[in-house]
């Protein structure tokens, strides 16, 4: 089972999903492209650390979404 985690002023909202379940996968992938497309970016837990991706990753063990940092 993979996590999707958006991270927010608001809290953090989460959506799981399994890789043998296409429906819940293309959930999950709709709400990466979502987020990506209003400039978000996203990490995937990789070796106890996260590491920024392109693309939704249905295999990731879990995916971080953060919002663009104003500056």
């Amino acid at each position: 089972m993979g996590k999707l985690r958006v991270l927010s002023p608001r809290g953090d909202d989460e959506k799981e999903w399994l890789r043998q379940d296409a429906v819940s996968v293309e959930v999950a992938r709709a709400l990466f492209l979502e987020h990506q497309r209003n400039g978000f970016a996203a990490f995937a837990k990789v070796n106890g650390g996260h590491e920024l991706i392109k693309s939704f990753d249905p295999d990731a063990e879990e995916i971080l979404i953060v919002g663009p940092l104003a500056g």
